[in-house]
């Protein structure tokens, strides 16, 4: 269980300059998800990833971090651990392949529909112990297969079809584009969890398109539908939903 942030915008900005006064609440917000905290940006340079294994409120770094990580695309994540998954780097996120930088917020089962869809050389590829990890390599897999990203996720989805998942809410960041992903099962969630806990939001403030998890920010933002994909381009902040 986990709290998202994520823009797209045609030149480089910081999760700083967008949240302005909400850099407190994000930080308040790891006072419960204390598991770790990471940030992951695409810009003309490559891909930037900055991760720790302790709370952003107890981080001395967190706020220069996210400061200096500028990007025309990028995803802050803080991270609450499903069950007895290990608070290490390994386990943080975000998860970085390629050009390609994913988050999650949510749990999955690690069974065999899910390992069915990791191709052999992502599947040993995986440092950590996480369900998150693997779901991002199912979606690696079938994006090699699929013709755009919401197809690949569309494939996973419907792989996963019948099980008890809670969310496979998710932040996809590749160069120019941003990919977010609403997709949870009320009958799921954890009674411990407030709900709207997986709702996410969008907007266009100024030149960004931002998304985000509910308390992150009080902005007036679009709902994204359950079982919809935003995607925005950060180029010319082109916004498409794609239901599923």
């Amino acid at each position: 269980m986990c709290r998202l942030f994520g823009w797209a915008c045609p030149t480089e900005v910081s999760a700083v300059d967008l949240l302005g006064e909400d850099m407190e609440r994000l930080r308040d917000l790891s006072r419960l998800h204390q598991d770790g905290w990471g940030i992951a940006t695409q810009s003309e340079s490559g891909v930037r990833i900055v991760r720790e294994d302790i709370p952003a409120y107890e981080s001395v770094t967190f706020t220069d971090h996210l400061e200096a990580s500028t990007g025309q695309v990028g995803i802050v994540h803080l991270r609450w651990a499903t069950g007895k998954l290990a608070r290490c780097v390994e386990n943080t996120h975000p998860f970085v392949r390629g050009n390609v930088a994913f988050m999650h917020n949510g749990s999955l089962p690690v069974g065999p529909e899910l390992l069915a869809m990791i191709d052999a050389d992502l599947l040993e590829s995986i440092e950590g112990t996480t369900d998150s990890e693997h779901y991002f390599m199912a979606l690696l897999s079938a994006r090699r297969k699929a013709e755009s990203v919401p197809d690949a996720i569309a494939l996973v989805l419907n792989g996963l079809a019948g099980l008890p998942w809670p969310s496979l809410n998710m932040m996809w960041a590749e160069p120019d584009w941003l990919h977010v992903l609403c997709a949870h099962q009320p009958e799921f969630r954890a009674a411990e969890l407030p709900d709207p806990y997986y709702h996410l939001q969008y907007g266009r403030f100024d030149e960004s398109v931002i998304a985000w998890s509910s308390e992150v920010t009080e902005r007036d933002g679009t709902s994204l539908a359950n079982g919809s994909v935003l995607s925005v381009q950060a180029s010319t902040g082109q916004i498409q939903v794609t239901p599923l």
